[in-house]
């Protein structure tokens, strides 16, 4: 369920039967490959009445939140993207992290592109990581948006939960797709983190 370099996840419960006990479930992995390797962050998984499974970051990841600032290696974005139905856009949108001091350094854009609604039995949209013009071995870590969450007055609704420390950048859209990558970014003194 997880898109990017998200290896050898396993879950934590409430019991060794992981499937017939209810009980709440939790999701940890290895993000790596290359040179650096890392523990993920905590993502608790849980099965909406569609019997879809979805994973959010763990409410207790709320402690380590600081002060706001525009600069540092630390961040998180929630964001809410909203376009009407009827007009599915049909170029990227979203924002850019990790970007270097100074003007037109290189980012990681985080995206959303619905330009392919339509255009098979299954419209969707893909949402991704693009670190290539970050030079992190011309990555772009993409995968489907398995819902398109539908707002209160009928609009097409795409949610963002990014959490970046330094060089990893962990993502999750409509609480269903998600995404870990590693980011070379600039240094202490970038912004957009």
């Amino acid at each position: 369920y997880d898109y990017g370099s998200l290896t050898m996840a396993r879950t934590l419960g409430s019991d060794a039967n992981q499937v017939a006990v209810n009980g709440r479930r939790v999701l940890l992995g290895w993000i790596g490959g290359g040179e650096s390797a890392s523990q993920s962050l905590a993502r608790d998984l849980t099965v909406n009445d569609d019997k879809e499974l979805l994973q959010a970051f763990v409410p207790e990841l709320q402690v380590l939140r600081g002060e706001e600032s525009t600069t540092g290696l630390q961040t998180e974005v929630v964001a809410s993207f909203t376009f009407p139905l009827t007009t599915i856009p049909q170029s990227k949108f979203g924002f850019n992290v990790g970007c270097g001091p100074n003007e037109g350094d290189a980012c990681a854009q985080v995206y959303v592109n619905c330009s392919t609604w339509g255009t098979d039995d299954q419209p969707t949209c893909d949402v991704g990581v693009d670190c290539t013009a970050l030079d992190v071995q011309g990555k772009t870590t993409s995968g489907p948006l398995t819902a398109l969450e539908v707002g209160e007055n009928g609009e097409g609704v795409v949610n963002v939960h990014l959490i970046a420390d330094g060089e990893v950048i962990e993502v999750i859209f409509n609480n269903r797709t998600a995404m870990v990558v590693y980011a070379a970014i600039a240094g202490e003194d970038s912004v957009g983190y």
